[in-house]
């Protein structure tokens, strides 16, 4: 067993003592169906604490994530462990589902997958890429596109959009008037037009737990400084074209 996994267990029985003690209930795992919920459900089996399992039903997961939760919670039920699916029901017996919360919340656009792309068009409109190469795009007023996983491009195309990418080798772009872009990621790049904020990260060699910042760079394209619809990345607190 690894040091990382050592770990893992010893906070999730520090976290389960909690919760035994405060709340008389094991711990809650909350459970995606992704990698990252997989492998959290597993450091809890490994560690032998008591625990429950919740899903919250997005309505909107891929059928291959909604079977894989299945076959998991049929395992974990074989062996006595209480699974729940919250599916999000009103007092009045109505549900929220993805469906009619995007008319209500002027839209929302997730890519999850590898190479998955996400578009938001509609005012204050958001979009989320968060697998491997993915791309999120907001072209509406006040949009939000962010791009999380290795190698994402978030773009910000609307009036006062904002762009965000905080993957490794991630890139963000603000091209819509007064909007901002930030890489906050390892080796993440920035590009905007005139008017347009950007803003990098610059960080350092992995140190056991992160890869620590060592300086940032951030103003407003204004053509001459900062050149419009050019890629930069932050070298030494300032900004270097890529």
């Amino acid at each position: 067993m690894s040091d990382l996994e050592k770990t893992a267990i010893e906070r999730l029985k520090c976290a389960s003592d909690m919760s035994l003690r405060i709340f008389k209930l094991p711990l809650l795992i909350a459970y995606s169906g992704g990698k990252d919920s997989d492998v959290l459900l597993r450091m809890a089996e490994n560690s032998g604490i008591p625990f429950e399992v919740q899903h919250n039903l997005t309505t909107a997961d891929a059928p291959e994530t909604v079977y894989h939760i299945r076959d998991t919670f049929r395992r974990l039920e074989e062996r006595g462990v209480k699974c729940e699916v919250d599916k999000h029901v009103r007092p009045d017996g109505t549900r929220v589902t993805m469906w009619n919360l995007i008319p209500r919340k002027l839209g929302a656009a997730s890519a999850t997958g590898r190479l998955g792309a996400a578009s938001a068009t509609g005012d204050q409109g958001a979009a989320s890429a968060t697998g491997r190469l993915g791309a999120a795009s907001a072209t509406g007023d006040l949009g939000a596109a962010s791009a999380t996983g290795w190698q994402g491009a978030a773009s910000a195309t609307g009036r006062q959009g904002a762009a965000s990418a905080t993957g490794t080798q991630g890139a963000a772009s603000a091209t819509g008037e007064a909007s901002a872009a930030m890489a906050s990621g390892r080796d993440g790049r920035v590009m905007g037009t005139i008017g347009c904020a950007i803003f990098a990260v610059e960080r350092g060699e992995w140190n056991g737990n992160t890869y620590p910042i060592i300086s940032v760079a951030a103003g407003i394209v204004d053509g001459e400084k900062i050149k419009a619809k050019t890629w930069y990345k932050c070298v030494g607190g300032k900004f270097v074209e890529v």
